[in-house]
């Protein structure tokens, strides 16, 4: 008869402990942020989705770029964002320009009309955080600022 072999035995990780300080930290920081997110997202779309305000920031913050370019920078498939691009192209507010040297390649950007629907989305969200930060006290306006670069660091080591 063989010798048996000997088997590893794998554990599995060690679940943080419900009283440690920093999982309740995070959980906490977790439930306010999805809260407060979704609060700013009812707040206005301008009649479009996330996903077309999405893709309108994005040409806005880098400019115009190719439609795969675009899909990989809003971690969407080619498919999605050629239905995106082709909703806001028929809303006016961003356009198609084929490339003259590829036929087969399109350039998306952003037009004036999709800029200044963007302005007017960003600051009804910001009036309707502005309206909650006026209600606070100054101490209490000075914590929130003072977290703001911790948020940042939390938020770019996310990515």
């Amino acid at each position: 008869m063989p010798a048996a072999t000997p088997t590893t035995v794998t554990r599995p990780a060690t679940k943080p402990r419900p009283d440690d300080a920093a999982v309740r930290l995070a959980s906490s920081l977790r439930l306010v942020v999805s809260r407060l997110s979704r609060r700013i997202r009812r707040q206005s779309l301008g009649g479009l989705s996330t996903a077309q305000l999405s893709v309108l920031a994005t040409l806005e913050h880098d400019g115009g770029m190719r439609m795969g370019e675009l899909a990989r920078r809003e971690r969407i498939s080619p498919p999605s964002v050629t239905s995106l691009v082709g909703r806001l192209a028929d809303a006016d507010l961003v356009e198609r320009v084929v490339d003259p040297d590829d036929a087969r390649s399109t350039t998306v950007r952003i037009l004036p009309a999709g800029a200044a629907l963007l302005d007017r989305v960003r600051h009804e969200r910001t009036a309707l955080l502005r309206s909650g930060i006026d209600a606070m006290s100054p101490d209490e306006q000075a914590v929130i600022e003072a977290a703001l670069p911790l948020l940042e660091r939390l938020a770019e080591e996310s990515e």
